[in-house]
């Protein structure tokens, strides 16, 4: 008996977090989805993931709101959670939970420009000028880009073309860090200069660790 115990925990207890991780990814992967009823029929989009930008600099944090992008197939979307629901970098996504966010027509996440569009089932894309989503759940053990924390509610998206959109939706969070510049050092541009940039660095493992330091690091730009 001691020994079939024994043979079973070398089969079931030595699985690795990571196994463990994507076994769960996979069976919340089957959920992530934007349902909305459109002609009173429901049309599934699958979401691939919602990408939370954070700031270093807590100060900033609790005056700003976090931006938000949200990809899937055939819809992008973006917009701004309110400073005082912030996440922040203990991936505390139950402060969203009764809470509203805003969708935008457009944004920038990571300095890169976002214009939110949806594509519908015989439809070209069109562009999504406003909406909100009501968080109502939140899920998942696993954090990080190959993790299985999930959010969930009700969303109203407003069309360029006039039409109003509602329904349900649960997409895959993520957390995202930022490099905050504290000091410019350095005399002589250029790849054989010394210019340099240094300050505060938070960056998330697959895995779900989060790690925090400090950097410096030659800049140097290029035309």
């Amino acid at each position: 008996m001691m020994i079939a115990l024994s043979l079973l925990c070398a089969l079931g207890c030595g699985i690795s977090e990571e196994a463990a991780a994507a076994k769960d990814r996979e069976s919340s992967k089957a959920a992530w989805a934007l349902v909305l009823r459109v002609d009173g029929a429901d049309v599934r989009i699958p979401l691939k993931v919602m990408n939370v930008l954070l700031f270093k600099d807590e100060e900033y944090a609790k005056q700003n709101p976090s931006v938000f992008q949200i990809e899937g197939s055939g819809v992008h979307l973006i917009g701004e959670i309110a400073a005082a629901d912030n996440v922040d970098y203990g991936e505390h996504w139950e402060r969203l939970v009764n809470k509203m966010l805003t969708i935008k027509a457009s944004g920038e996440f990571h300095r890169d420009p976002v214009d939110s569009t949806i594509t519908l089932p015989g439809a070209p894309e069109i562009a999504v000028t406003g909406g909100t989503m009501f968080i109502e759940k939140y899920t998942g053990k696993w954090s990080g880009s190959e993790g299985n924390k999930t959010i969930s509610g009700k969303i109203t998206i407003q069309l360029s073309h006039g039409r109003t959109l509602e329904g349900t939706f649960a997409v895959h969070a993520v957390t995202w860090g930022t490099m905050f510049t504290e000091k410019y050092t350095g005399k002589w541009s250029g790849s054989e200069g010394n210019k340099t940039i240094s300050g505060k660095i938070t960056i998330q493992l697959s895995h779900g660790r989060t790690l925090e330091g400090t950097f410096a690091v030659h800049a140097v730009t290029w035309g």
